[in-house]
C-alpha cells in the first residue's frame, strides 16, 4: 500500500459572503475550466479573466466593460445578463476557502464521527464556483485504500474540481474497533445502499448514509465555494449502489452520478416476497451512467448471489430500466452506441436530455475500476470466475465527462 500522506485537521463554520458566477457561457466547464496555473489568475481585477471561459463578472452580474447605460437591442443578450445576475446572486461563497491540498475531516452523525477526506487541486479560484465530485469506495475498504488504485487526485488535479473520499461505516457495526488512521491492516467499511452492505444496511443498521452525505456538502460550501449545480457521486461496488441510491433520494443535490459496478440496491430480493427497502422518486429526472464488467463476479451483471457481500443483487438491466422508466425515456427504444473500444461499449439510451441513461459493459470484465489498478478483493474474494481488469475505458475520464455533460438544470 502507498503511505498515507499527512492530512490537515480544519473546523468548519467560516464566515460567508456572496460571489458572482461568472457568464452563462461558464456554466458547464470544459475538462480544464476552474483551474488556472497562477492560483491569482482568473480573479475579478478589473480586466477580463486570464483563465478564458468568459468575462468575469461583477455582484450585480453586470459583466465588466460593458456600459450599462447604453442598453441593448439584442433580447438574447439581455437575456443572458439576466440569467447571469441569477446565478451571481443564487451562489454563496465563504469569505475564506481551503487551499490546494489534502483535508481529513469529522461529522458527527446518529451512526457515530464519521470520517471524510477532501482534496482541493492547485489553482482554483476561491471567488468561482468550483464542481464538487464525491466517490465513494467499495465495501470493505476505506476512503484511502479505494484511491490507491482508483488514483481519483491525478483527476481532480487535471480537471479542476474538489475531490471528497468518505469513509463507510465499520461493517461489523458500531461495536467493531474503529480501524487506525493508517493503510495498515484489512479495513472492513460500508454503506447503506438498501440491501447492501453488512451492518450499514437498511436490512440491519440502517445508517443514513443519504444524511451523511447531505452533511458533507452543507460542511464543504461552508469552506470552498462550491457550485451547487455542480454536486455528481461516483462510487465503486457498495459505493456504486450508494450513488444509485443518492440519485433517488437526494436529487435535490446530486446533479448526476456514475456508478461502477455496483447496481441499484433498493430491493431485498434474499425474502419472499422481495421487499422494497426505500423509495426512489427523484424530484426530476437525473443522469445516470453505469459501468459494469460481464464477468463482474462479485456483482454478477445479471444479478445473483455475491460471495462478498453475501446478498442478491439486482441486475444491471433491471437497474438501467427503472432510470429509463422515471426519466421519462422512449418505452422501448432502442440505445445507439456511441464507444466501441476493445472489450467496452457504451450505449445511450434515447432519454430527454436532462435525464440521459447510458451502459457502458466491458466484455469479459470483472470486478474492477477500469483503467485503475487491481485491488485485492477483486482478486481474492469474488472467486474464480472473475473477469478481466480493462483499460478499454478509463473510469476517471469517463465519469468526468458525464459530469461535465450533465448539471443540474
Amino acid at each position: 500500500m502507498i503511505a498515507r500522506p499527512p492530512l490537515v485537521l480544519v473546523v468548519a463554520g467560516l464566515s460567508m459572503c456572496a460571489c458572482g458566477t461568472g457568464a452563462k457561457s461558464r456554466a458547464m466547464y470544459d475538462a480544464t475550466a476552474g483551474v488556472t496555473q497562477d492560483p491569482g489568475a482568473g480573479q475579478d481585477t478589473g480586466g477580463g479573466s486570464s483563465s478564458g471561459g468568459g468575462p468575469i463578472t461583477t455582484d450585480t452580474g453586470q459583466p465588466e466593460g460593458t456600459d450599462s447605460s447604453e442598453g441593448t437591442t439584442d433580447a438574447g443578450a439581455l437575456e443572458d445578463a439576466e440569467l447571469d445576475a441569477e446565478a451571481a446572486a443564487a451562489v454563496v461563497c465563504p469569505a475564506a476557502s481551503l487551499a490546494a491540498g489534502d483535508y481529513q475531516q469529522t461529522l458527527p452523525s446518529e451512526a457515530g464521527v464519521r470520517t471524510f477526506q477532501i482534496h482541493v487541486p492547485p489553482g482554483l479560484d476561491p471567488a468561482r464556483p468550483a464542481p464538487l465530485v464525491f466517490a465513494f469506495h467499495g465495501g470493505g475498504e476505506n476512503a484511502w485504500q479505494f484511491e490507491t488504485f482508483a488514483h481519483i487526485h491525478d483527476k481532480s488535479d487535471s480537471s479542476g474540481f474538489v475531490l471528497v473520499e468518505a469513509d463507510g461505516t465499520p461493517a461489523l457495526g458500531p461495536s467493531a474497533i474503529p480501524p487506525p488512521p493508517s493503510d495498515a491492516g484489512v479495513v472492513l467499511e460500508v454503506w447503506n445502499a438498501g440491501n447492501c452492505c453488512e451492518y450499514a444496511a437498511e436490512t440491519s443498521g440502517d445508517v443514513d448514509d443519504v444524511g451523511f452525505v447531505s452533511a458533507m456538502i452543507d460542511s464543504i460550501e461552508a469552506q470552498i465555494c462550491i457550485d451547487p449545480k455542480r454536486v455528481f457521486s461516483t462510487g465503486f461496488s457498495n459505493g456504486g449502489m450508494l450513488s444509485h441510491r443518492l440519485a433517488c433520494q437526494l436529487s435535490d443535490r446530486i446533479a448526476s452520478i456514475v456508478a461502477v459496478s455496483g447496481g441499484s440496491g433498493q430491493t431485498d430480493y434474499d425474502k419472499t416476497p422481495n421487499e422494497t427497502l426505500f423509495p426512489c422518486n427523484p424530484g426530476r429526472p437525473v443522469p445516470v451512467l453505469h459501468i459494469h464488467g460481464t464477468q463482474d463476479a462479485c456483482y454478477p451483471f445479471d444479478g445473483g448471489w455475491g460471495p462478498l457481500s453475501l446478498v442478491t443483487f439486482e441486475g444491471v438491466p433491471v437497474t438501467i430500466q427503472g432510470w429509463l422508466t422515471r426519466n421519462g425515456c422512449t418505452p422501448g427504444g432502442s440505445p445507439t452506441t456511441v464507444l466501441q473500444n476493445g472489450a467496452a461499449t457504451c450505449d445511450l439510451y434515447p432519454c430527454p436530455k436532462t435525464g440521459e441513461v447510458e451502459l457502458c459493459t466491458i466484455d469479459g470484465g470483472g470486478h474492477y475500476w477500469p483503467g485503475g489498478d487491481a485491488w485485492a478483493g477483486s482478486t481474492v474474494f469474488c472467486g474464480s470466475s472473475q473477469g478481466a481488469l480493462s483499460a478499454d475505458i478509463i473510469a476517471n475520464d469517463a465519469f468526468w465527462s458525464w459530469f461535465v455533460d450533465h448539471p443540474m438544470p
